[in-house]
């Protein structure tokens, strides 16, 4: 697959966080959060739910505060840039009235974005055979769960400012088939448009052989983070920790 309408070649960014204490309202949420994702890397935010997954979400976009330490998202030159980066939610952003296609003209023209793309990147999220489709008609979804997933995706691809993702729970929702396919897909961006991507996610089986680190959150604790190289070299059952955490 090549994605035309987007290119990694010359291009440069980081992500990061560092000694960074993050609250929300009036709680400390997440203690001394540490990590980076650079170009073409992609970053899992593991843990139940509580730790404080989202949290660190909200802290790129405005809702969460560092009360130490530092964060943010810088070119190659260390100029700093929030406008990169794009939220891809847990739940669907999508005008239920709309075709597929509608959703994605409109997203378009309200960000001054050219249509002309939209086929391109229909055809190369495997969605183009439903564009014609209304997500919501005679009282029930007209595609389904990870085809949902895609057109939020889609929506996000045709903003060309946009270099990280933030991706929430990808996986929730689908079937085992949908989320492996889902999972394709998203090392299939990182891997062929250089894109940074930030996932949050408690499906533990999704990250092996996906992403590059790991940060997992335990008691709003950092409890670790590396490579599964480097947690695997550290526990005599890497699937029993997982599933404990």
């Amino acid at each position: 697959m090549r994605f035309l309408f987007f290119t990694k070649k010359g291009y440069s960014l980081e992500i990061w966080a560092k000694n960074c204490d993050v609250s929300y309202g009036r709680s400390l949420i997440v203690e001394d959060l540490n990590f980076s994702a650079k170009s073409g890397e992609m970053v899992a935010i593991l843990g139940p739910s509580g730790a404080g997954k989202s949290t660190i979400f909200n802290l790129f976009f405005g809702d969460a505060k560092c009360e130490k330490g530092s964060f943010g998202v810088a070119d190659k030159d260390g100029k700093i840039d929030f406008k990169k980066i794009c939220l891809v939610t847990q739940d669907d952003v999508l005008i239920n009235e709309f075709s597929v296609y509608d959703n994605l003209k409109y997203y378009a023209k309200l960000h001054d974005e050219d249509t002309s793309q939209i086929v391109s990147i229909l055809k190369q999220l495997d969605i183009e055979h439903i564009s014609k489709s209304r997500i919501y008609k005679n009282g029930k979804c007209q595609i389904g769960g990870g085809q949902r997933k895609r057109v939020n995706i889609a929506l996000e691809l045709l903003l060309r400012t946009n270099k990280v993702f933030f991706v929430d729970e990808p996986t929730s929702g689908l079937d085992p088939r949908s989320a492996r396919h889902f999972d394709a897909l998203i090392k299939e961006l990182r891997d062929l448009l250089g894109i940074s991507i930030v996932m949050v996610t408690h499906d533990m089986e999704s990250v092996k052989g996906v992403v590059d680190r790991m940060v997992v959150l335990k008691d709003k604790k950092v409890f670790f983070q590396g490579s599964l190289e480097e947690l695997r070299a550290q526990t005599d059952s890497l699937d029993l920790f997982l599933h404990q955490i």
